[in-house]
């Protein structure tokens, strides 16, 4: 049995409010306990070098910081970036008034970002994936343990066809019996959590057509654009390379 990690922090805001044009999940998956802490050392060293005390938090990052940052993850071995976004006023299905909607459609969205792992093959029936996503708007402590319920039986092969989208895609959904772990963290006290957020604000920077995202860092390969029907781009792209 395998141990693979996957470190979950989003973006944006999902809401109709005009705020926020896009809301976006950022997963660092990293395959082995040895590059976590390879990588938290390379951080923590960074920080201390520079003198930067507490929290990294994306929103507040400066260009310099933030570049190296991307840097020192893009050059650890066995870590990849996953995103799953969407816009917002796109999405004509979800019912904003209605919190726990929005929390279904959460959880919805972490459900693909977890499947395009699986459907690359980064995790099988023997792994167990600890799965640990920044807590700043949770407030239900039921929260972590129905997520992981859902995500555990959502592709188990025992389950196929107990869930209305099994009928529906069937030829497009996995199977897999991975065995999930759900945790929220404080990213104040989570330097992983930390980095998930920077990776998620560099991409929603990129998309929101701000300066000094240092997009170029972060691999694009694992981005998943919803909804499925439409296709979108950065102000910062070129046709096709997104």
């Amino acid at each position: 049995m395998g141990e693979k990690f996957l470190y979950i922090d989003d973006s944006g805001q999902l809401s109709n409010n005009g705020t926020h044009e896009y809301f976006i999940y950022s997963g660092v998956f990293i395959e082995k306990p040895a590059t976590i802490n390879e990588l938290k050392r390379r951080v923590n060293g960074f920080a201390k070098n520079r003198h930067i005390k507490g929290e990294f938090k994306g929103a507040e990052l400066g260009g310099r910081h933030r570049r190296a940052l991307l840097k020192i993850i893009k050059d650890t071995d066995g870590i990849y970036n996953f995103f799953v976004m969407e816009k917002t006023n796109l999405l004509t299905r979800v019912n904003f008034d209605n919190p726990s909607r929005i929390r279904f459609h959460k959880n919805y969205l972490i459900r693909r970002l977890i499947e395009k792992i699986i459907d690359l093959k980064l995790i099988n029936d023997f792994d167990t994936l600890y799965t640990y996503i920044d807590n700043e708007a949770s407030n239900d402590t039921n929260q972590a343990y129905h997520l992981k319920e859902h995500l555990n039986k959502y592709w188990n092969k025992e389950n196929r066809g107990q869930y209305k989208k099994h009928h529906e895609y069937n030829e497009y959904i996995p199977y897999c019996n991975v065995n999930i772990e759900v945790k929220y963290l404080d990213s104040k006290h989570e330097r992983m959590i930390q980095l998930a957020d920077i990776v998620a604000n560099s991409k929603y920077k990129r998309f929101s057509g701000k300066k000094g995202c240092h997009s170029d860092l972060l691999d694009t390969k694992f981005c998943l654009k919803l909804p499925d029907s439409v296709t979108f781009y950065s102000p910062k792209s070129v046709v096709y390379n997104t």
